[in-house]
């Protein structure tokens, strides 16, 4: 029981510090002790900060969704960049396929490998495969292109003479 008189006593005192201490601050003393006039100025407060902190968040939500629609590009950058470099790699795998082809006299469909040493050795099989029959060159027809002072030949002759043109 002592012990409740000693903090009952002690609490007016701690009452009266904190008057004068509000006092001494300029606080008025109509004020109430959360610092506002009136429960109505509170809430006003409240409102204003309530509203002041959904828009920081629609804020940060409209950045953060900028912020996805930019690596949305990016990727779709990325995308872009890898079938336009594998569309390159076809072409000059097609090149350099032709290329070999020509240069070893074989048909470019029938090669394969995706390197050039590879492609090359393909071709040197065939070669081998086929074996060193080059092809004949083709018949030239002395007719063709010379005009119309061409020598006739004597069999051509004959050949007019028992198969007249009519």
């Amino acid at each position: 029981m002592q012990v409740e008189e000693q903090q009952h006593a002690e609490a007016p005192e701690v009452e009266g510090q904190e008057q004068s201490s509000a006092q001494e601050q300029g606080e008025k003393p109509g004020e109430r002790e959360d610092g506002f006039k009136s429960e109505e100025s509170k809430e006003r407060v409240l409102a204003d900060l309530r509203a002041a902190r959904d828009k920081v968040k629609a804020y940060e939500e409209a950045e953060a969704e900028r912020e996805r629609e930019k690596l949305s590009d990016i990727e779709k950058a990325q995308a872009e960049r890898d079938d336009f470099r594998a569309r390159w790699e076809q072409a000059e795998q097609a090149r350099l396929r032709s290329d070999i082809a020509r240069t070893k006299g074989v048909d470019p469909e029938l090669l394969t490998g995706s390197t050039e040493e590879e492609m090359t050795a393909h071709a040197d099989r065939l070669l081998a495969w086929r074996g060193d029959k080059p092809t004949p060159p083709p018949n030239p027809n002395p007719a063709q292109g010379a005009g119309a002072n061409v020598p006739v030949s004597e069999d051509d002759q004959l050949y007019h003479s028992l198969y007249p043109k009519s």
